[in-house]
């Protein structure tokens, strides 16, 4: 009997942090970069925040297929799920190992759809693209590779 071939279905991954540690390990101005903001930050932070600071993000779907148009409930649902986590309000947080419950902490910060665009026109915060492109290939040890995805769409 013949067997059917299967598809192997599509894992979408995100490429920013394999960027940044190929950034890290490649490129000295860039790891100065970063320390300097980790210590800048690690020093700015001395006397206690009370008050929640709230981040406008902008959500970029890009489908081939009208099933990968993701439905506005699901990107919600995310940045729900991003701000419990923020907010250490999320209900696996007990499961935090133990070497690293000391650093465990609501942040204070949460993310919002944003409501303006950089020239200050209203938006949802969300865009949507439709590609001829079915998979975005990324290869880590490539400098271009995010201007190269950029590119593709």
């Amino acid at each position: 009997m013949a067997k059917t071939p299967v598809d192997k279905p599509h894992h979408r991954t995100c490429a920013v942090m394999p960027h940044h540690y190929f950034l890290a390990e490649t490129d000295a101005v860039y790891r100065e970069n970063r320390r300097m903001i980790e210590t800048s930050t690690r020093t700015a932070r001395l006397a206690a925040r009370t008050a929640i600071i709230r981040i406008p993000v902008v959500v970029h779907v890009l489908f081939h297929t009208d099933e990968e148009n993701i439905e506005m409930s699901q990107i919600e649902s995310q940045i729900a799920a991003l701000n419990r986590d923020y907010r250490m309000q999320n209900v696996d947080n007990i499961q935090i190992p133990a070497p690293f419950r000391a650093f465990a902490a609501d942040t204070l910060i949460e993310f919002e759809l944003a409501m303006r665009d950089p020239d200050g026109n209203a938006t949802i915060g969300v865009t949507r693209t439709r590609t001829s492109k079915t998979v975005f290939p990324y290869d880590p040890t490539d400098p271009q590779a995010t201007k190269k995805l950029d590119d593709m769409i």
